[in-house]
């Protein structure tokens, strides 16, 4: 069973309420009162108040005993996102700094899920990364959950194009009076911003250069231009939305089929 709390609007960077959070997590409530109440940091004040509203919480709404409680979890978010162009780019570049793309729990023959409790323990909880199936479902939850108008599109991998059935996950965000592509879960080099949803407009991530094309069979193609480089085809999809359920049959080709490029070797 766990208490929380929570507090908003503090007039202070998350870095700094961060260095103390890290001085209590997991420490046991008595020791963590006495970490804030004399250790010589502003952000001290904030996390102490929050503290001390969380052993309220467990004593008073769920009977829990002070002397058994202790910090499992504490984080410090930036303020409110804009539910727009640049709190979609903060979000998606904040998301592949600290959530890696990465097969270890293939290799060790641990089931994947796409179930949302399962990737919040494994992403937030323990820190892991996950496959693109994982990592895009999280942050499409994330995105619904803030608030912006999220649709998941099924991808086939175009470079290189020779497994054509889809098995990616790519998000389309609708934002600043357009569709705006978001993918925090590729396995290779790829954008670091979203882009329009547009024909042949180029756009750039500060190191390639992108643009989207029509096909009449495959949809949507997404192409990628690296500084040394021609344009190659990256991904394609169609923009019928889909739902989780429709990404969990990935899951076993990645786990277990001869095909599979995530079952083979260590990918991080």
């Amino acid at each position: 069973m766990e208490a929380r709390a929570q507090v908003t609007h503090v007039r202070m960077s998350p870095r700094k309420v961060k260095v103390v959070l890290d001085l209590i997590r997991n420490k046991p409530v008595e020791i963590a009162t006495a970490i804030v109440k004399n250790t010589p940091k502003a952000a001290c004040e904030p996390v102490g108040k929050l503290l001390a509203s969380a052993v309220a919480n467990a004593e008073n709404n769920y009977n829990m005993d002070k002397s058994n409680l202790y910090v499992a979890e504490c984080f410090a978010c930036p303020g409110p996102i804009p539910l727009n162009l640049a709190g979609l780019t903060r979000l998606l570049q904040a998301h592949q700094q600290a959530v890696p793309f990465e097969n270890l729990d293939v290799l060790a023959g641990r089931p994947l899920s796409l179930d949302h409790e399962a990737l919040f323990d494994k992403i937030v909880r323990r820190r892991q990364g996950g496959l693109c199936a994982e990592l895009n479902t999280c942050f499409n939850w994330l995105l619904y959950s803030l608030g912006f108008e999220v649709f998941s599109y099924h991808a086939r991998i175009r470079n290189p194009p020779t497994i054509l059935f889809r098995r990616h996950r790519v998000l389309g965000v609708m934002v600043n009076g357009g569709c705006y592509t978001a993918d925090v879960g590729f396995t290779v080099e790829n954008t670091r911003v979203p882009l329009l949803l547009a024909e042949w407009v180029i756009q750039t991530d500060g190191f390639c250069q992108y643009r989207y094309r029509q096909d009449p069979f495959l949809g949507w193609v997404q192409q990628q231009k690296t500084p040394t480089g021609d344009w190659t085809d990256v991904m394609a999809f169609t923009q019928e939305p889909q739902v989780d359920q429709d990404f969990e049959a990935t899951l076993p080709f990645f786990e277990h089929s001869p095909r599979s490029n995530m079952n083979q070797f260590l990918r991080v």
